[in-house]
């Protein structure tokens, strides 16, 4: 009777020991899975940002081809404005291409840019004037 009561508490024992590590085996192959899982989770959140980032680039690129557009099309008119004949109108003129050019760009482009035109095109102005006289 006692070989029989060794041989199953053997048994019992060989049995505890292989399900601990079968559950220690699964417990280790699920932490791996969760592993994978946020490294997917944090590779996707990764993906979105630099979708988003994609996206600003090409908003802003559009934005500055609108504005280099908008430029190009002022210095246009500036050039057509200063090959007229000087004089009131031409004033008139400029001052309306001002205007059109701070209500058109963004408030620093136009404060910066337009103070640093705005006394050349006066000097420009001053020196057509005398020559005209």
């Amino acid at each position: 009777m006692t070989y029989t009561k060794n041989s199953f508490l053997s048994y019992r024992d060989n049995l505890l020991n292989k399900n601990f590590q079968n559950t220690t085996q699964i417990n280790k192959q699920i932490q791996e899975g969760k592993n994978a899982v946020a490294g997917i989770i944090s590779e996707g959140e990764s993906y979105n940002q630099i979708q988003g980032m994609i996206q600003t680039a090409a908003n802003l690129n559009k934005q500055g081809e609108e504005n280099k557009q908008r430029v190009e099309r002022l210095l246009l008119e500036s050039k057509e404005l200063a090959n007229r004949n000087i004089g009131e109108g031409l004033l008139d003129g400029l001052q309306e291409m001002i205007a059109s050019i701070q209500s058109t760009l963004p408030q620093e482009v136009s404060a910066n840019g337009v103070s640093s035109i705005h006394p050349s095109t006066r000097e420009r102005i001053g020196r057509k004037t005398k020559k005209g006289r």
